[in-house]
């Protein structure tokens, strides 16, 4: 067997779906990440700032599918970013 990715969602408004595990804690689902991917615009991702998810995640990767990151400044505190419509830019 390769290597498995866990999985934790972060939804205030949903408390589970099949197996996915799904936490209403946003700092637990950030918590130690290799990936951020956001796919809904809930207000409560609007206080995000990268330089404070850059101290929490383990990897910094955001897929910004809600258009709620600026680019230049993720990827000017260290993070490879993706975004609808744009190209892929890695730090580095």
């Amino acid at each position: 067997m390769g290597n498995c990715a866990e999985v934790i969602a972060y939804d205030p408004y949903m408390k589970e779906f099949e197996d996915l595990h799904i936490t209403n804690d946003l700092e637990k689902a950030i918590e130690g990440g290799d990936y951020l991917i956001v796919v809904t615009c809930h207000k409560q991702y609007q206080p995000l700032k990268p330089d404070v998810l850059k101290t929490k995640m383990r990897t910094p990767i955001i897929i910004n599918g809600r258009n709620i990151f600026n680019q230049n400044e993720c990827l000017s505190k260290g993070f490879s970013f993706s975004g609808i419509g744009l190209p892929v830019k890695k730090n580095g």
